[in-house]
């Protein structure tokens, strides 16, 4: 009767858990007490469905009329006598998930309640961080990120309009629960410190832009923990640093922790430079007037001193300062990056940005990519935009004078190196687009006037080449015409293929990002360069003229028709390159072009994709390397192309598999036998039983060489074949010299079959018994899952009653001196659903450098053996003295003394212990004595490979024969003549060659 009704209850439970969100309040009240009294039995099971229960209540949003703030609050005050133990890890979990959806619950009723319950659970859920369960810890890490995400999030302006109108010194909220985060520093915690530097950082994010006042002493500690020595974590502290600076902003950070790199007139240490790293990946979005303020005169005074350190002869010391100037600079484009004062800020700072490109080369990336930073911010606001654009008089100058620098014959500086040069013209990109257009037309009739001079040398037209490539995205009409009518001429110069790459790059601009009325009235120009070019273009420039081609087929509509065609052979070898983008490109470019055949026909997709192919199948007539990229395009817009390939087009291709699978060429066997598996994959069954005897008989009757070559590609085929049409039917066409693969391909299917149904029966057996995975353990829908539920359904009728039908629960106790207190309304805490983890005793012994007889023996763990049994001393108690070898020990040692002089007897060979001891068959079997075997051949010799394991390399057995001195030599000779016959088969390897 008992199991019956415990199981009544257990549906019970079950059933509230879909109900409860919807029933009235006061119902809702009343089941919430029985739940929590129900708690109280100890049972974990019943706990558990009860948890699940107040977890469906809380999960579920329900509303007002169900479940009231006050009444929200109150269930979650209750549930901290129910708090398990540290160390039971599926309870704590399961509390844990409860308590994460009550408060989140809370925070959408009532925000000022909730905040006040924030500070309380956060301090438990740190005490889940000293468990010594891993799970556990990681449990309540993603709690606490969890809460700060979903309630704390909620509940800030509260705390925030608490903290303001607080009076000075007043413990508020605020205070209260960040001290709470803080306390995860402690080295209490230090086995979780990864875990409560993530939690910190994720309340830096969410609290610090309106609670930083608080976190002041916070950031000192967490600063201060970094230099600690060996201290592990610097990574995760690192990442919890750039959380606070994102909030708060450097300058707030830097009033709590200051760099400190100017505490003395000359420092060779500076403990806190590691700062200045983190903040260049954590600051955006803040004032670059601080930049300018701060950083910028500290950066000149860290210059002025290294200076002064090199002539003083002290490079070390100059190079630490250079460094820290260099870290400084670094931080600019974080600065620049969605600044908000660059309306007010940015004409100050150009001035010495300016500067800075004229005189310090190293600085060139930095500033650049800053200015595109600002430019990238200021399009998003007219008069940013005006103010940036205005500057651009004063910066376009400096940056084409950087990118032509070094050019002129009569130029004493350095030209600038390939990263600080495309750095500038990336620039130079970026500012054309907020520049006046006037100052974007004068530099680019510069440009065309000096490309016009055919006394140019060709370096300087190339930079050129590379300044109106930088113009042409943001130029007016007639800047893009003029670089067309200057530019074009080189597509057809195949003397300087530099000159010919820039060109195709720049006529990929136009047609890109250039300006759409002009393209489309050069469409007609533009296929006709193409067409005019195809000949000569060389192989740096196949990617860009790809470009170009797949920009101007977007554009064809009418009369196109013989561009796509007389291009279609150069973009189907492109799909055979070497480099895998030019690859991927072009087959882009293919199904551009199948588009375009769509568009110039006026035809549905079915037909002009049959006329695209029968247009692809005409490179079947061409050299080996053109069929097999042929092959491979067709595959791939087959695949493209699935719902809109008929079946005719089918049975044509269908047609052609024998005859190109009977090629001699491997590679366009190789692209057949790709297309065969597409094929399989898209024909229907019934239309491709028809050629099922004729592609079976191709497969398996081709040449010898392809054959070898191609033997596991064609396996794959015959798997497919025969899972599309069984193995009856597949065999019917196979001979019998072939039978052995199909047999074999069968055989490989359904072992591989019986194993995935045994490993699936095996684990719905396990199932049972693990409640839940590994994975599902870390997120409340693992916890409170479906599946749960039918792990724990036990039919208890076929079960014996009493204790045996219950899971077993464990009492945790704190040893004689902490009893525990039944009456204490915290003792549920202590019933356990884990048994813990109670630590063995080990007895310290002390064994002897010498036995009675004057022997030491030494074990296999390296302890010195006790004495033999007969002179093992006893104390009165009866037990063994630490003096004497245990039972098992002795046992073991006199049989084998036994063993060892009956064969002495007989075979005159050594016996006895020690080195003359004798292995047993035990022994000889033992890891590491006979490694190897599981690798040696059944039924024939060598080794065998096996499938997840190292491979074999024992070209010797390994025996204990090797040890011996006397048989040492021949081991020797053996190793001796592998070396030799090794070194003669790699010398005549080297002369065949």
């Amino acid at each position: 009767r008992g199991v019956r009704r415990a199981s009544g209850v257990f549906q019970n439970l079950r059933l509230l858990r879909e109900l409860l969100g919807l029933l009235p309040i006061q119902s809702v009240k009343t089941l919430c007490e029985s739940i929590l009294r129900l708690m109280t039995v100890g049972d974990s099971i019943t706990t558990s469905l009860c948890m699940h229960a107040l977890h469906g209540l809380f999960a579920t949003k329900p509303k007002a009329t169900s479940l009231s703030a006050e009444l929200s609050g109150q269930l979650i005050t209750s549930l901290y006598e129910y708090q398990p133990h540290i160390n039971d890890v599926q309870p704590c979990l399961a509390w844990l998930a409860v308590m994460q959806s009550a408060h989140t619950n809370l925070a959408l009723l009532d925000a000022r309640l909730c905040s006040g319950h924030l500070q309380r659970v956060c301090a438990a859920a740190y005490q889940f961080l000293l468990s010594d369960k891993n799970l556990v810890r990681q449990g309540a890490a993603e709690f606490l990120v969890l809460l700060l995400r979903q309630c704390a999030s909620v509940c800030v302006p509260v705390m925030a309009a608490h903290l303001a109108t607080a009076p000075a010194g007043t413990s508020t909220q605020a205070h209260r629960l960040f001290r709470c985060f803080e306390a995860g520093l402690q080295h209490r915690y230090h086995g979780a410190w990864d875990l409560t530097l993530q939690v910190l950082g994720v309340a830096f994010e969410v609290l610090g832009k309106e609670l930083h006042t608080v976190m002041v002493r916070g950031i000192r500690s967490m600063c201060d923990h970094y230099n600690t020595p060996q201290f592990p974590y610097k990574r995760q502290l690192q990442a919890a640093v750039a959380a606070a600076v994102s909030a708060i902003g450097p300058q707030i950070f830097l009033k709590a922790v200051p760099l400190g790199l100017e505490d003395k007139e000359v420092m060779t240490e500076f403990p806190r430079a590691w700062l200045l790293p983190v903040f260049k990946t954590a600051i955006k979005s803040t004032n670059l007037e601080f930049f300018t303020t701060f950083f910028l005169p500290l950066a000149a005074r860290l210059r002025t001193k290294a200076a002064k350190l090199a002539e003083s002869g002290k490079p070390i010391e100059a190079s630490v300062y250079v460094t820290l100037q260099s870290q400084i600079w670094d931080l600019l484009p974080g600065f620049c990056t969605d600044a908000t004062d660059l309306l007010t800020s940015f004409r100050s700072v150009a001035r010495v940005l300016g500067q800075a490109l004229q005189q310090q080369d190293e600085l060139i990336p930095n500033i650049c990519t800053s200015l595109r930073h600002v430019i990238d911010t200021a399009v998003k606001s007219d008069d940013v935009k005006a103010e940036v654009g205005d500057l651009a008089k004063n910066f376009m100058p400096i940056l084409f004078g950087l990118a032509t620098r070094g050019l002129a014959e009569n130029e004493a500086a350095a030209p600038l190196g390939e990263t600080c040069r495309q750095a500038v013209l990336d620039c130079i990109r970026a500012y054309s687009l907020v520049a006046p257009p006037q100052l974007v037309t004068t530099f680019g009739d510069k440009i065309c006037t000096k490309l016009s001079q055919d006394e140019s040398p060709i370096r300087v037209k190339q930079s050129l080449m590379d300044l109106a490539i930088a113009l042409a995205a943001h130029a007016p009409a007639d800047v893009i015409t003029a670089f067309f009518l200057v530019g074009m001429p080189h597509l057809r110069n195949a003397l300087n293929a530099a000159m010919q790459k820039k060109a195709f790059q720049l006529l990929e601009v136009m047609c890109s990002e250039g300006s759409e009325a002009f393209v489309s009235s050069k469409v007609e120009t533009i296929q006709q360069l193409l067409l005019d070019s195809q000949a000569v273009t060389s192989a740096g420039a196949k990617r860009p003229r790809l470009k170009c081609i797949r920009h101007i087929a977007g554009k064809v509509t009418t009369g196109g028709l013989q561009f796509v065609s007389a291009l279609l052979p150069e973009i189907i070898l492109s799909t055979k390159e070497v480099n895998e983008k030019t690859r991927l490109l072009g087959h882009n470019v293919l199904n551009e072009m199948a588009q375009a055949v769509q568009r110039i026909t006026g035809k549905s997709v079915e037909d002009s994709t049959e006329d695209f192919l029968g247009m692809l199948a005409s490179g079947l007539a061409g050299s080996s390397h053109m069929s097999s990229a042929t092959v491979n395009a067709i595959a791939k817009l087959i695949v493209q192309y699935r719902h809109h390939v008929q079946s005719g087009l089918l049975e044509k291709l269908l047609g052609l598999l024998p005859s190109l699978l009977m090629s001699r060429h491997r590679e366009v066997v190789k692209s057949t036998l790709i297309l065969v598996k597409v094929l399989i994959g898209v024909v229907d069954k019934s239309q491709l039983r028809d050629h099922l005897e004729a592609l079976v008989t191709t497969l398996l009757g081709w040449s010898v060489e392809s054959q070898n070559h191609f033997r596991m590609k064609a396996k794959i085929v015959f798997e497919r074949l025969i899972r599309k049409f069984g193995y009856p039917d597949v065999a019917r066409y196979v001979p019998a010299k072939h039978a052995k693969l199909i047999t074999n391909i069968r055989k490989t299917t359904e072992r591989a079959k019986r194993k995935k149904v045994e490993k699936r029966e095996a684990a719905a057996e396990g199932g049972a018994v693990k409640r839940k995975s590994k994975k599902d353990d870390d997120s409340d829908d693992g916890l409170f899952s479906d599946e749960d539920d039918q792990a724990m359904d036990v039919d208890y009728s076929d079960q014996p009653s009493g204790a045996s039908s219950r899971r077993k629960a464990w009492i945790h106790e704190g040893g004689a001196d902490d009893p525990l207190d039944l009456l204490d309304p915290s003792s549920s805490r202590k019933v356990l659903a884990t048994k813990p983890h109670t630590p063995r005793r080990q007895q310290k012994t002390e064994t002897p450098f010498e036995l009675q007889d004057g022997k030491m023996v030494i074990d296999d763990d390296g302890h010195a053996a006790a004495a033999p049994e007969g002179d093992a001393e006893q104390d009165p108690s009866g037990e063994t003295s630490p003096w004497s070898a245990s039972k098992g020990m002795k046992r073991r040692r006199n049989a084998n003394e036994d063993e060892d002089d009956d064969e002495d007897q007989s075979s005159g060979r050594g016996g006895g212990g020690g080195i003359h001891r004798k292995f047993s068959k035990r022994d000889r079997d033992a890891p590491g004595t006979n490694a190897g075997k599981e690798y040696r051949a059944k039924k024939a010799g060598g080794d065998l490979k096996k499938k997840d394991k190292h491979d074999p390399y024992a070209y010797l057995p390994l025996s204990f024969n090797m040890l011996n001195r006397r048989k040492r030599a021949k081991a020797s000779g053996v190793f001796k003549g592998m070396a030799k016959a090794a070194s003669k088969g790699g010398r005549a390897k080297k002369t065949a060659r």
